[in-house]
């Protein structure tokens, strides 16, 4: 199985005033020596509790709670960290299913580890199983602590380890031995010495050998890349799919638009949508059945449709010297909206012609449009974002001030707000969509290159920092965070169709 990144972020879930000098931290699990997260049954894994500090504070404690399925999964406990971490941890546990760990001490840093948790899986996970990480509290140094947040990610199942070249279960200097003979030229028939490669570079040779016995001898292990005693994962829950269909541009080959099924598991590619704009604004209709995207054609980029089953493709837009971008759905379905050249335009969703949309005054340069949840309102965003009315030709407010790197723009479903990404300061924030001071809504600094927002929940597109941006969503503020895609490369712009 090739190896996996798995940083699994705890993002900050609450409405959040304009705080300047908070920090923000997001605490996520990582497994030693950055491969999947692969436990054998019975058999303790450990995997690293980090905290990543937008500004870089010292972090002076951190109360965590941790939810899995006791059926599946116990947590044995926790390793301090001397010199690195918390020096004092107090555990307890709070019931069937839940185990809390309050911590105080000193992490330094924009990453940095905090202690090891112990997890065992039992022998009836035969597919692992997901274990939920919520904090309660992260003190800062200085006074105030971060927002709640809360992360979900899966504890894979595996029927060895590297190292366990022997398969007796356990890695030790046997291991070590049949390594180094197998490495010298000696017979080391009847053993799987693939597992020796305990370093990750491809080989089983001296060092690796040299890496298990002192990992067996009790001596820290820290060659780069080692990953003595780490269960290989062959079996991960499934995916949790948000209960409706979700496209996403995936870079992974066959590079092109992808959909995850209401009720799927594994993404599959929309026949025919392969060859994608480096971000094709993929829009899904109000039905949930055709994706308005863009397309390469001849003359630059167009506005195409497909259905999500790859049928019944059109290129709606063909204007040789245009560039057409940004398209979006009017809330019922019947015309979309999109960027020429920066103006906004307006076609029927099957096409056949187009007029710019009334209101605006001069050359607007626009460089991204999304059409209100009652059709009577269009935001764009130009060294700003602004909301005006082309059924009564108003002149554009701004309801965003001094940001002049909006991206991604997502109406709430109540119509009343609207999210964005900053170029420059990657979370997802919100303002009124009448005006005021936008308010950080999710993410960590540097985290969410884009998302979108409906009924159901809201996307996140997440980069964790340590692994393949990938696709994420939760039912709403406080929820907790279910990672939906794991690619080899990147997943992102994520869209569901709008609110009923």
């Amino acid at each position: 199985m090739s190896r996996v990144r798995t940083a699994f972020a705890l993002l900050a879930l609450a409405w959040l005033g304009v705080r300047p000098a908070q920090a923000q931290v997001a605490v996520y699990f990582q497994p030693l020596g950055d491969t999947a997260t692969g436990a054998v049954p019975l058999s303790p894994a450990t995997v690293e509790i980090r905290a990543r500090d937008s500004l870089g504070a010292t972090v002076q404690g951190a109360n965590l709670t941790f939810f899995f399925d006791p059926t599946k999964i116990q947590v044995l406990g926790v390793q301090v960290l001397p010199g690195d971490g918390f020096d004092t941890i107090v555990d307890t546990v709070r019931g069937p299913g839940s185990f809390a760990i309050n911590a105080t001490g000193a992490a330094v840093g924009f990453d940095a580890a905090l202690y090891r948790l112990q997890v065992q899986l039992t022998a009836g996970a035969a597919s692992g199983t997901y274990l939920w990480i919520k904090a309660d509290s992260v003190p800062m140094l200085g006074g105030g602590t971060s927002q709640a947040v809360g992360a979900i990610g899966p504890i894979c199942h595996a029927t060895t380890a590297w190292g366990d070249v022997d398969g007796n279960g356990t890695v030790d200097s046997r291991d070590a031995l049949i390594t180094l003979s197998a490495a010298v030229g000696l017979p080391a028939n009847g053993f799987n010495l693939a597992l020796g490669d305990v370093d990750g570079d491809g080989l089983a040779n001296s060092r690796d050998a040299l890496i298990m016995l002192s990992y067996t001898i009790g001596l820290p292990v820290s060659a780069p890349g080692a990953r003595v005693a780490l269960g290989i994962p062959d079996a991960c829950p499934g995916l949790t799919a948000p209960g409706d269909s979700v496209v996403f541009l995936r870079n992974d080959a066959p590079a092109g638009l992808y959909v995850l099924g209401a009720a799927s598991t594994v993404p599959m590619a929309i026949p025919g949508a392969t060859a994608t704009a480096p971000d094709p604004n993929a829009r899904l209709s109000p039905d949930g059945k055709t994706v308005a995207y863009v397309c390469p054609a001849s003359g630059g980029w167009q506005i195409c449709r497909i259905n999500i089953d790859g049928s019944a493709f059109a290129q709606l837009t063909s204007d040789s010297n245009q560039t057409d971008v940004s398209p979006d759905w009017s809330p019922s379905g019947d015309s979309i909206v999109f960027l020429q050249n920066g103006l906004i335009a307006k076609m029927a969703a099957a096409g056949g012609g187009y007029a710019y949309v009334v209101g605006q005054t001069g050359q607007l340069s626009a460089t991204e449009v999304k059409w209100g949840r009652d059709s009577t309102k269009i935001a764009y965003s130009n060294s700003g974002l602004y909301v005006f009315q082309p059924s009564v030709t108003s002149i554009p407010q701004l309801v965003a001030t001094g940001f002049s790197d909006i991206t991604g723009l997502r109406w709430s479903p109540a119509g009343d707000s609207i999210a964005f990404v900053r170029s420059t300061d990657p979370r997802l924030w919100v303002v009124p969509a009448g005006g005021g001071t936008p308010a950080i809504m999710f993410g960590f600094a540097g985290l969410i290159n884009g998302g979108d927002w409906s009924s159901a929940g809201i996307l996140l597109s997440l980069n964790t920092g340590t692994g393949a941006p990938s696709i994420w969503f939760s039912k709403g503020i406080n929820s907790a965070i279910y990672r939906l895609t794991s690619p080899q490369t990147f997943d992102r712009s994520p869209t569901w169709r709008r609110s009923p």
